[in-house]
């Protein structure tokens, strides 16, 4: 969520993609939070300074920003030449395109607002889950997560499993929001398929230049006495 500011030029080699400084400023609203950035950019090492935008963007779909060293012009984009890049565009998210010569194409002529910029994984993974029974705890059981309701707050993506490499796509919108995106908020019931384990755990991500907020989960187990 950081927008690129200036950058400099650095010929030693450090750790890529970490932030080395960060200071905050009082403001109106919330505070501003700014970082010195260590990025490795089409292979050449680089410090920028870059600055977190709000959380709360406001009622405008347009204004959410959730890209990394990003930008509001698709011209402008010498700081991350060759790398891949999220745009989000006229409120709906776009996809991915690689930087050369400082720019992206875009196809769509009717596409006038931008955010684009590098995309980034947020991952939320519960402890493992523990059901009191008549029995005692089921800690020492094995248990399946049948279902869990979400409450999401001005969401428009996310992916939801027992485990990283086995989760499902939450659907948002009938029409896999073609049209103008509108943040969702709501409590939406969410299938498990996976099977027995005896550490049945929540795990969730979103890679999506888009916004997840997860507000409580009510999960439900199913135990077994093996």
């Amino acid at each position: 969520m950081s927008k690129y500011l200036l950058f400099l030029f650095l010929c030693f080699p450090v750790l890529a993609d970490s932030y080395e400084s960060v200071a905050t400023l009082p403001s109106s609203n919330e505070d501003e939070v700014w970082v010195i950035t260590n990025r490795t950019i089409d292979g050449v090492t680089r410090r920028y300074i870059e600055q977190f935008q709000p959380v709360d963007w406001g009622s405008d779909s347009n204004d959410m920003y959730f890209v990394d060293c990003g930008n509001d012009d698709i011209n402008d984009l010498s700081h991350l030449e060759g790398e891949q890049v999220s745009l989000f565009a006229n409120a709906r998210q776009i996809g991915t395109y690689t930087v050369a010569d400082s720019n992206i194409t875009i196809t769509d002529a009717n596409l006038t607002t931008f955010t684009v910029g590098l995309p980034y994984t947020s991952v939320y993974e519960s402890m493992p889950l523990v059901k009191l029974t008549r029995a005692g705890l089921s800690s020492s059981k094995r248990a399946r997560i049948i279902n869990t309701y979400m409450d999401f707050y001005k969401s428009l993506a996310s992916n939801i499993g027992a485990v990283s490499t086995n989760t499902s796509k939450t659907k948002f919108s009938s029409d896999e929001f073609a049209t103008i995106l509108e943040p969702v908020t709501e409590l939406k019931p969410i299938l498990f398929p996976n099977g027995w384990n005896m550490e049945p755990c929540i795990y969730i991500d979103v890679n999506s230049p888009v916004p997840l907020t997860l507000r409580a989960m009510y999960p439900r187990l199913e135990i077994t006495g093996n």
